[in-house]
């Protein structure tokens, strides 16, 4: 019985990666926001998505009724793990939700991080289409730390408040 279970799970990783390997950059991207929409709606979240996609990808109700505004950035390919482009204008209520998808045909689940986009531009490099952050690379500006540490308490995959920054639940 194990054998036979542990057949159909190999058989469907191995279709999940041929799926994969054929998807477009707008639909891996996509796959990315509906995740981290799932989770947010599963954490209870009255989330409104917009008709048109202007750079912001969902809007969400705080528990407190204030609004964040939220734009999902993903990356799936080995090569660019960790780094997230992002064009936009800082201000308090954005937040840009990282996730990374490279290690998922191993199994893995994506990392998401939730980073206030004011923390995001005070640590990526600015480009001419607006950011990028190597969230795994060290900054020799933060004493040659890697972002990823210095930014560790926005790893909503290891530390659950971060998630709380969207929801505004205590």
């Amino acid at each position: 019985m194990i054998a036979k279970v542990e057949g159909k799970k190999r058989d469907w990783v191995k279709r999940h990666k041929e799926a994969a390997m054929e998807m477009t950059t707008q639909q891996k991207g996509k796959l990315a926001e509906l995740m981290v929409f799932g989770e947010l709606i599963r954490r209870g979240a009255d989330l409104y998505l917009p008709v048109v996609d202007i750079g912001i990808d969902a809007i969400l109700r705080q528990k407190n009724g204030k609004y964040v505004e939220i734009q999902v950035k993903s990356t799936k390919a080995k090569d660019q793990a960790g780094y997230f482009n992002a064009s936009f204008e800082p201000r308090g209520n954005l937040f840009i939700v990282c996730v990374e998808m490279s290690r998922e045909d191993e199994g893995e689940q994506p990392e998401v991080w939730i980073i206030p986009s004011t923390e995001f531009e005070k640590y990526a490099y600015k480009t001419k289409e607006g950011y990028r952050l190597p969230l795994y690379d060290k900054s020799i500006e933060y004493e040659n730390r890697k972002r990823s540490k210095i930014l560790g308490q926005y790893y909503a995959s290891k530390h659950e408040d971060a998630w709380k920054l969207l929801t505004g639940s205590s």
